[in-house]
Order: structure tokens, then C-alpha cells, then sequence
């Protein structure tokens, strides 16, 4: 069990970092490590989603499929994004990860052959973008991407989704 007062000092802790009017900053880096994937199930992980203004979550799946950094772009959010970058780059994150919903959400009948192409449109654009989309996410050792060229890469991603057939709203 946990003591009572971790769930007081927490918040304590995590609003030290922060600006500070004419005397610097602090950058705060918190890990929490939790066993099983489900942030839900475990207290300290959802207290500390509640107090952050962003969190990446990382995935045993995903590492298992040589995917690294194992991000799991369906449960790490951030909430400065929408200050962060335009209605444009909102837009095409939203495809990615709408895209990536739906590929997992179908991903064992797809494995499985249960699923037939030209049943959905939105489960076949899944199933065309999941690699582009998984290339986008990974990275070796070695690689370095600034943010420029991380978005240059996301409108590349979204190039493609058009040529095959998708549409931005």
C-alpha cells in the first residue's frame, strides 16, 4: 500500500517545477514505472496523469516489436499542444492517432484473416498507414530530429494518407 501523505506531497513536488518570475526555472522529468500497461489500475500513475501537463507513455507491446522509443501514442498526450503548434499540425495528429485507433482496434482480426479489404474504408486506410505511421514513430540510436523535421515528417506521413485516399476535415 502507499502512505496516506502521497497523494499530498505529489502535487507539491510536481508544481516546485515551473518559471519563476525574475529568478529562472526548473525542469521537472517525472517517471512513474507501473507494472501492466493500464495506467488506470495503478493509483500513483493515475495521480500523477491528473497533475502533469503531459505525459509518454511507453509500451512492453510495442518495444516487443522492435518499435523504439516504445511510445504508445494512443495513451501519451500532451496538453500544451494546442499551444505549441497550429490548427494544421492539430489536424494531422489527430489523423495519425485516429488512424492508429483504428488499426488496434482491429488489429487481431486482422491478424487473424477475420478481417476482408473493402469491408471499411477508414480500417483499410488503418491498415495501409499503420507501417507509415509505426516508420514515423521509430528511430534509431543515432538519429536526431529536431522539431522542424519532425513536423516536416508528420506532414509526409499525411502526403500519403491523401494519395491513397484520405481527406482532411
Amino acid at each position: 500500500g502507499y502512505t496516506p501523505s502521497v497523494f499530498t506531497l505529489m502535487p507539491k513536488i510536481i508544481e516546485q517545477a515551473g518559471n519563476f518570475k525574475n529568478r529562472g526555472s526548473i525542469t521537472g522529468i517525472y517517471t512513474v514505472l507501473m507494472e501492466g500497461e493500464e495506467i488506470s489500475t495503478d493509483p500513483i500513475a493515475d495521480a500523477a496523469v491528473s497533475f502533469l501537463d503531459g505525459h509518454i507513455v511507453l509500451s512492453r507491446q510495442i518495444a516487443n516489436k522492435r518499435v523504439y522509443p516504445a511510445v504508445d501514442i494512443l495513451k501519451s498526450i500532451s496538453r500544451l499542444t494546442p499551444q505549441l503548434v497550429d490548427e494544421e499540425i492539430l489536424k494531422y495528429q489527430s489523423i495519425v492517432i485516429n488512424l492508429e485507433s483504428k488499426y488496434r482496434e482491429m488489429e487481431d482480426m486482422i491478424n487473424l484473416g477475420l478481417y476482408k479489404e473493402g469491408t471499411s474504408k477508414e480500417v483499410d486506410l488503418a491498415i495501409k498507414m499503420h507501417p507509415v505511421i509505426e516508420d514515423y514513430i521509430k528511430q534509431s540510436i543515432n538519429e536526431k530530429f529536431d522539431f522542424q523535421s519532425s513536423i516536416e515528417k508528420l506532414k509526409n506521413v499525411i502526403h500519403y494518407y491523401l494519395k491513397i485516399g484520405g481527406e482532411v476535415v
